[in-house]
C-alpha cells in the first residue's frame, strides 16, 4: 500500500505502506474499537481470522504500526504507534490501542466525513452512500436491521424526494452501496423487501456479517 494522507479539519493522518496482513490487523483492531465501545482501553479479536502460523503470527504482531499526525494550525506533528501492547494468547489476540487512536475513532463526528476509521477499513470506496451505509452498520449492535424507505434515505442523506421510484433508488444507490461493500470490505451484506403497500415498496431487511479474510 501506498503513503495515505487523510485531511481533517485540524489535522493531517498519514499512514505509511503497510503489507496487506499488517492492513488486516488494523482493519480487525478498528473495527473492534468502533463495534465494542468500552470504557476500558482494553479489547481482543479472535485468532483464527488470521491464516497464519503461530510463529508468522507472533511475528506480524511485533510490527507495530507507526502512524504521523500534523496539525494543520501551528504545522506541528508527531508520531504513534497504533497499539501501545499486543499478545497473543491461546486464541484470541489481545490488545490496547494508543489513547489518541480510541479518541479519534469514538470521537463523533459528523456523519458525512470521511474519518480516519472509515478509511482505514474501506479503502478504495468512494461513493458517499456507501461510506454512510457501513458507518451505520457499525454502530448497530445486531448484524440485522429493517429499516423503512423513507428511514434508509435518511441514513443515507437523500432528500425525501428523491428517488421516488423505489427501483431507481435500489439500482443507482442500494445494489451499488451493497456490491462496494462486498466486494471491498471484510464485510458481506445482503437485503431483502419485506413489506409493499398498493405495490409500492415501503420497507427492507439488511442483514451482515464478517468474512474470514485471508
Amino acid at each position: 500500500m501506498n503513503n495515505n494522507t487523510i485531511q481533517f479539519s485540524k489535522y493531517f493522518i498519514e499512514i505509511p505502506k503497510i503489507n496487506a496482513n499488517q492492513y488486516l490487523l488494523l482493519r480487525y483492531i478498528l473495527m473492534t474499537i468502533e463495534k465494542n465501545k468500552m470504557s476500558t482501553n482494553s479489547y481482543f479479536i479472535e485468532r483464527n481470522l488470521f491464516d497464519l502460523k503461530d510463529v508468522e503470527l507472533e511475528k506480524l504482531l511485533k510490527k507495530n504500526i507507526e502512524v504521523s499526525i500534523k496539525s494543520r494550525v501551528d504545522s506541528s506533528w508527531s508520531n504513534f504507534h497504533v497499539i501501545n501492547d499486543i499478545m497473543l494468547k491461546k486464541d484470541k489476540i489481545f490488545f490496547r490501542p494508543a489513547n489518541v487512536i480510541r479518541e479519534i475513532i469514538l470521537k463523533s463526528t459528523s456523519s458525512s466525513e470521511l474519518s480516519f476509521l472509515k478509511y482505514i477499513l474501506f479503502n478504495g470506496i468512494r461513493h458517499k452512500q456507501t461510506l454512510l451505509l457501513l458507518d451505520y452498520l457499525l454502530k448497530l449492535k445486531n448484524y440485522m436491521f429493517k429499516t423503512t424507505v423513507q428511514n434508509l434515505k435518511k441514513i443515507l442523506e437523500l432528500e425525501e424526494d428523491q428517488y421516488k421510484n423505489f427501483y431507481a433508488l435500489q439500482k443507482s444507490i442500494i445494489d451499488k452501496a451493497v456490491n462496494e461493500i462486498n466486494n471491498k470490505t471484510s464485510i458481506t451484506i445482503e437485503y431483502s423487501i419485506v413489506r409493499k403497500e398498493r405495490k409500492k415498496v415501503t420497507e427492507l431487511s439488511f442483514k451482515y456479517y464478517t468474512k474470514r479474510l485471508n
